[in-house]
This record gives structure tokens, C-alpha cells and sequence, in this order.
């Protein structure tokens, strides 16, 4: 058999930025990348990490 879809409906109330390339959404408190094919943290855009999330001292500049 094919692949299931499995598919989630996500409703916010409001949105955050986290930082470049994710938001939050509230209130369910779920984090999603911005641009990529609807699921969070697989696809989208990279941008520098901030805080302890930097991989380096240049990313970290960067952000």
C-alpha cells in the first residue's frame, strides 16, 4: 500500500518569531520553520542559530 497522509490542523491565536527561520504558535506552544512543506524542523529555510543553538562563534555573531 502507499504512504499514509497524515494530517494535522494547527489553529493560533497568535504567532511569535523564535528567530530567523521559525515561529511559535500560541498557544499551543508548537515551533514551525518558515517556507518549507509544512512539517516543522524537516524543510524550509536555514537561518544563523541564536543563543546556545549556534554551532560556532560566527553563527552565533551572525544571528
Amino acid at each position: 500500500m502507499g504512504d499514509a497522509l497524515i494530517t494535522e490542523l494547527l489553529v493560533c491565536a497568535s504567532m511569535i518569531a523564535v528567530d530567523g527561520d521559525t515561529v511559535k504558535c500560541l498557544p499551543s506552544g508548537q515551533n514551525m520553520r518558515l517556507l518549507g512543506e509544512g512539517v516543522p524542523f524537516v524543510s524550509g529555510i536555514d537561518t544563523p542559530e541564536i543563543g546556545s543553538h549556534a554551532k560556532c562563534v560566527k553563527e552565533w555573531k551572525l544571528a
